[in-house]
């Protein structure tokens, strides 16, 4: 398969809607938790709690796709063959098995030493030839192939929709970029909603102030590209059916007050009208992450 020749129809529904829709939280909590450790302890156990989710979130995205395969065995083979690395799914399926395998190493490492810490057991002995220095240099390696693996599963459903007719919104300059960001809205909008809601004498309550600069600048990055991409697509014929679909058909309520309205606006304006009030932060988190949810639908769903 190659972007030459897309594919003849449609071969996927909600089920594949669902996943690549879902598969942006996991990875925008993968992207977001290189932040979320630079921010001290209070941070560092706000990332293990955001890798926990993003484990979980792994695991319904996991089942998404065996049930859209239709046979467990399939996903297994798509998982250990490596004569398919043309198929956009085949590599995203894989990316997902390493991302797991990744985030389940991380979670251990930290539940070993958090269980260390609080029942003060003396650490195993490293084992030969492994200094602190190499494991610390070890740990570092595994949360930046964490990041990597994140970023990719981030915009990768740009590059298997943009195989298909059936989705050309999907195949603009902007949608890998627009897929990206929904992913880091997702993944600073589930924190955000998290901190929100935790006591105010919370360990990671403090982070309250530098989540909602995050998340204002996510936002303001995610508007920013929104109209670039508008001002690429208008004018082109090829893309004059989708876009009335979008602005004025059926998908016109999904889009105005969906992702415009619910997803940009709302946040924007609750972060500006109430600075430091908890119930602002969540309610701005979760209407950012809706409306991400909504402009990755529609990046999928808006057909010619």
């Amino acid at each position: 398969m190659n972007a030459a020749t897309p594919l003849p129809e449609p071969t996927w529904g909600a089920v594949v809607a669902a996943y690549f829709v879902l598969i942006g939280l996991p990875s925008g909590l993968g992207l977001i938790g290189w932040w979320l450790a630079s921010r001290g302890p209070a941070g560092t156990r706000l990332e293990r709690y955001a890798n926990y989710l993003s484990l979980a979130a792994l695991a319904v995205v996991g089942v998404l796709l065996i049930v859209d395969l239709g046979r467990p065995e399939r996903f297994f083979l798509m998982l250990t063959r490596f004569d398919n690395l043309a198929s956009p799914i085949s590599v995203g399926a894989k990316l997902i098995a390493v991302k797991g395998a990744l985030l389940a190493v991380i979670v251990f490492g930290a539940y070993r030493a958090a269980r260390t810490i609080t029942t003060g057991e003396t650490a195993a002995p490293a084992r030969p030839g492994l200094s602190p220095h190499g494991s610390r240099l070890a740990h570092t390696g595994l949360r930046v192939a964490l990041l990597a693996t994140s970023f990719a599963l981030a915009v990768y459903p740009a590059a298997v929709l943009s195989r298909s007719w059936a989705s050309p919104l999907a195949g603009t300059p902007g949608a890998a970029l627009l897929f990206l960001l929904t992913s880091l809205l997702l993944g600073v909008g589930a924190v955000a909603v998290v901190v929100g809601l935790a006591a105010p004498n919370a360990s990671h309550a403090v982070l309250a102030t530098p989540l909602r600069r995050a998340l204002v600048v996510v936002l303001a990055g995610y508007a920013i590209a929104l109209a670039m991409e508008a001002l690429t697509v208008v004018g082109d014929p090829r893309l004059n059916a989708p876009l009335a679909a979008l602005t004025s058909g059926g998908y016109a309520v999904a889009w105005w007050g969906g992702v415009l309205g619910l997803g940009v606006a709302a946040p924007a304006a609750g972060l500006r009208l109430f600075p430091s009030r908890r119930a602002g932060l969540v309610a701005a988190g979760l209407a950012g992450a809706i409306g991400a949810c909504l402009a990755r639908y529609l990046l999928f769903a808006v057909v010619a």
